[in-house]
């Protein structure tokens, strides 16, 4: 991972206001380089961040995201949208009616 990578996530965690101005902290790097390290594109990283914060919606004046771990599923989602399979997440079978 790239330290243009690591600037592109930490800009775009900063634009909303659902992460209350709270920087990344060491166990937020934790869980964004073991999902690089599972095979999870940057770019699914930051686009299942963008998609988990402009949905957010807090639920009184102190509601905000602590944890960049709150944005897993969607990270996983979207990683699947770029056509990845993350190492350790299986891909839910297709069902298509065969007639």
């Amino acid at each position: 991972m790239e330290e243009s990578d690591f600037e592109g996530i930490e800009r775009e965690w900063n634009l909303y206001p659902a992460t209350a101005g709270r920087p990344l902290t060491p166990l937020d790097w934790a869980y964004i380089d073991a999902w690089f390290k599972a095979g999870i594109p940057v770019k699914a990283i930051i686009q299942g961040v963008f998609d988990t914060l402009s949905k957010f919606r807090p639920k009184h004046r102190f509601d905000f995201v602590r944890s960049i771990a709150y944005c897993e599923s969607e990270i996983y989602r979207a990683a699947l949208d770029f056509h990845c399979e993350p190492k350790g997440v299986a891909c839910p079978e297709s069902t298509t009616n065969s007639k």
